[in-house]
């Protein structure tokens, strides 16, 4: 794919000053060992590890979703393509695609996600929910108003980061926002 993208990024520069972006998607992710990305090439990677896990993190299993994908190895496939190109952008599920009635509470993973992905250079993230904040069960509006914070500063503190959350809730629930935070945290948990 490397490859083919290269070659349409310069037929393509011949006429217009554009670049082409490819998603690099399930057996695409794992980086070429020949071809590079030309200046005119965006890679997507297509983070597929475990959303319960930081994407730094260690801890998941083998079972960290349907796929079988582990951040482990989603880490070894991304960082190689971060050392082979300086366009990357990294696309985020942020929603439990694979059991649509189960939240997908990973939150408090945003701001540790986001700053590993800024340490490695990514220039971009898409963020893919489920669309319908009426549904809540998953705290999307929260999830993409953190999401907005942390990608503006990957650099947070902690301490930043809990404050935009608690400006959110108090926002959103008033006075009963801290007893949604601590279900928020007991669903983390779990």
């Amino acid at each position: 794919i490397t490859r083919f993208a290269n070659a349409v990024a310069a037929d393509i520069r011949s006429s217009w000053d554009l670049e082409i972006y490819f998603i690099a998607y399930g057996s695409a992710r794992i980086p070429p060992v020949i071809s590079r990305p030309d200046n005119g090439v965006v890679v997507c990677y297509c983070w597929n590890g475990c959303n319960n896990h930081t994407f730094g993190s260690d801890d998941c299993s083998d079972y960290g979703n349907t796929m079988g994908f582990t951040n482990w190895e989603e880490r070894y496939y991304f960082e190689a393509w971060s050392k082979i190109t300086d366009k990357l952008f990294v696309w985020y599920y942020a929603y439990n695609f694979y059991y649509f009635v189960s939240p997908c509470p990973n939150i408090l993973n945003l701001r540790e996600d986001m700053r590993y992905l800024a340490e490695h250079g990514v220039d971009g993230v898409y963020l893919e929910g489920n669309g319908d904040s009426n549904k809540g069960f998953s705290f999307e509006p929260l999830k993409d108003y953190m999401m907005a914070q942390v990608a503006w500063n990957p650099y947070m503190t902690e301490s930043e980061f809990q404050q935009h959350m608690d400006e959110f809730l108090e926002h959103a629930y008033g006075e009963g926002w801290g007893y949604i935070k601590e279900y928020l945290y007991l669903a983390e948990e779990a």
